[in-house]
């Protein structure tokens, strides 16, 4: 899991526990772990790369 705030929450341990299962924290920054992390690098590199005055994404003018 993530280091959010609703992660931390002591209720979310319990429940996980209760089921027989153990939390594991990931490292407080670690984008190569973390899926989004990859999703947005390749999202800014298509903006960055795409033609001036065109979006790949839609006409948002």
């Amino acid at each position: 899991m993530d280091n959010s705030l609703i992660h931390r929450k002591n209720v979310i341990r319990e429940l996980v526990e209760a089921g027989d299962h153990q939390l594991i924290f990931l490292p407080k920054y670690s984008p190569d772990l973390n899926d989004i992390e990859r999703d947005f690098s390749a999202l800014k590199r298509a903006i960055m790369y795409s033609p001036i005055n065109t979006s790949r994404f839609g006409n948002y003018s």
